[in-house]
């Protein structure tokens, strides 16, 4: 945190008055008014004296300023579902495989009350977004320009703010502007909605939480670290993974 350093304020100094001539017809103490015709001359003022050597100094900028919004606790979720042993075993078991970047986020906010059990009321319910991604490369498959997903993202309180962001096996919660790389399927007729728009937002589902990474240029340097007998794509470059497809 950087403290804002004084500012040097400087007054002008006053500027000495010339004394008047001895032919003023007007001086201190004369009662008699000065002739007609005859001229009062007034000294020019003298030019200001410059003020050098006492510099202004101006507060630092920083390189790297505080976020604007406050940084949500983060909750590590373990979720059991399964896993593959390769990037070419889960590519077949995907329609698609893509790298694609998020170009805008909405939220579902809290789940309806009428289907939660007890009274409806509960802390720490759970707030599902919906994701729109623009596709910048296609690596299996045929797919369109755009792709929506939805995301089990955050855990609000009572009173509906999200109070954690859920990392579900230690994958962050994608937001504007994430490149991913993503292994997806087409919606099944067993994927019939329960939820309204939620379920029914989605074009296409990931096959699994090991088959979304978050790309830093060419590198996966965030995705699952628990499913499956292998570390994931973590790591992987873009070129790894098109040559295991």
């Amino acid at each position: 945190m950087f403290k804002r350093l004084p500012i040097i304020s400087l007054t002008p100094l006053a500027f000495l008055a010339a004394a008047c001539g001895t032919d003023a017809a007007a001086s201190i103490g004369s009662t008699s008014p000065p002739s007609v015709g005859s001229a009062v001359t007034t000294p020019a003022p003298a030019a200001p004296t410059p003020i050098t050597g006492v510099p202004i100094e101006e507060p630092p900028t920083s390189s790297n300023p505080p976020p604007t919004e406050p940084t949500l606790p983060q909750e590590f979720v373990e979720i059991d579902d399964g896993g593959y042993d390769s990037v070419a075993d889960m590519a077949d078991h995907a329609d698609v495989v893509v790298v694609a970047t998020v170009t805008e986020t909405i939220s579902f906010g809290r789940p309806d009350p009428a289907a939660i059990p007890g009274d409806g009321i509960i802390p720490d319910a759970d707030e599902h977004i919906g994701l729109t991604l623009t596709v910048d490369e296609v690596v299996k498959g045929d797919v369109d320009d755009e792709i929506r997903l939805t995301w089990w993202a955050y855990d609000v309180d009572a009173d509906g703010e999200r109070s954690a962001e859920l990392l579900l096996n230690g994958i962050e919660v994608p937001i504007d502007g994430d490149r991913l790389v993503l292994f997806l399927r087409e919606p099944q007729p067993s994927d019939a909605p329960v939820r309204g728009p939620i379920d029914t937002f989605a074009s296409h589902h990931i096959v699994g939480l090991d088959a979304i990474g978050h790309l830093d240029g060419d590198v996966v340097v965030n995705g699952d670290t628990v499913s499956g007998d292998w570390t994931g794509l973590i790591g992987s470059t873009l070129a790894d993974i098109r040559a295991a497809i």
